[in-house]
């Protein structure tokens, strides 16, 4: 156990780039006790693992890392280091540098189809992120950065996928089409208070998003966000009461920057789009209530 600690602390000084603050790579090994050169990371997600966990104690979370770690353990044909990057996240340093360099790209992509064989096996399904491979350690925190970068892809694609960084598309930066008509028309449904017509309406708008962008996650995000806030405003001016308003929408805007699955971000869009609008029906309907007692009063 403590050996092994001791590997994962090294491996997070590498992850994080620390390492350079602390002491040279060369002196950090000796200290640490540890031969490995890693020059690439590789990510293993388990997949749909917020699901899985859910309501799990931390006994289940223990043994499916263990469960995970052993199997990698017993798989890997070369020298690695690993560390779990967040929930579900395994971060491995692996060392390709016996490996002719015209063969690395190509090993390291067989590598990630036998861990997910291996996974399979045992139950756990996986998806696997790709860095570049980077023999200064000064600059391995790049191979880590580049692998999480990789797998923004799998947000819209789904489950058991390997990608690599360099299978991430360009994206051409350029004046995007606005979808003035389309988010005019969604406004006009939220101030009226038409809850069903404001979902078929968001579903539309978040194909189009995903589409212009180019299935960049980060940006796809970005943009629908941008819109409950947009009509969390127009709910405000319709004289819905700010208290429940404006904490409810933080609330959803931050679990949807973690939301790892598109039908689930989708979901929660749709369900919260729904909330506001009713908010404003709400109004309307309350407004006519007080309108018909007041016009039996007067009579």
């Amino acid at each position: 156990m403590i050996e092994e600690l001791t590997q994962i602390s090294f491996s997070q000084l590498l992850l994080s780039g620390t390492f350079v603050h602390v002491a040279p790579f060369e002196v950090l090994q000796e200290k640490y006790g540890v031969n490995i050169q890693p020059n690439v990371v590789v990510l293993v997600s388990m997949d749909r693992y917020p699901d899985l966990a859910e309501g799990k104690p931390i006994e289940w979370k223990m043994k499916i890392g263990r469960k995970l770690v052993e199997e990698l353990d017993s798989l890997l044909p070369i020298p690695f280091l690993w560390a779990w990057t967040e929930e579900g996240v395994l971060a491995l340093l692996l060392d390709f540098h016996e490996v002719n360099p015209q063969d690395k790209k190509r090993e390291v992509l067989l590598l990630a189809e036998e861990i997910q064989k291996a996974s399979d096996q045992i139950g756990i399904h996986v998806s696997i992120g790709i860095g570049n491979f980077y023999d200064d350690r000064a600059f391995f925190i790049c191979s880590f950065e580049e692998a999480k970068k990789s797998m923004s892809g799998r947000f819209f694609q789904g489950n058991k996928l390997i990608f690599h960084t360099d299978m991430r598309k360009n994206i051409v930066e350029s004046l995007m089409i606005p979808l003035t008509k389309e988010k005019s028309e969604l406004f006009s449904i939220v101030r009226i208070g038409h809850t069903e017509g404001v979902v078929t309406q968001m579903k539309g708008i978040m194909n189009r998003v995903a589409e212009i962008y180019n299935y960049n996650e980060d940006v796809f995000k970005s943009e629908v966000i941008d819109l409950l806030m947009m009509m969390s405003r127009i709910v405000l001016e319709v004289g819905v009461s700010p208290v429940s308003i404006l904490a409810n929408t933080a609330n959803v805007i931050q679990d949807l920057y973690h939301t790892i699955r598109y039908d689930k971000f989708v979901m929660k869009v749709c369900n919260y789009a729904e909330w506001l609008t009713e908010q404003v029906e709400n109004i309307y309907i309350l407004v006519m209530f007080h309108l018909i007692l007041n016009r039996r009063f007067v009579i």
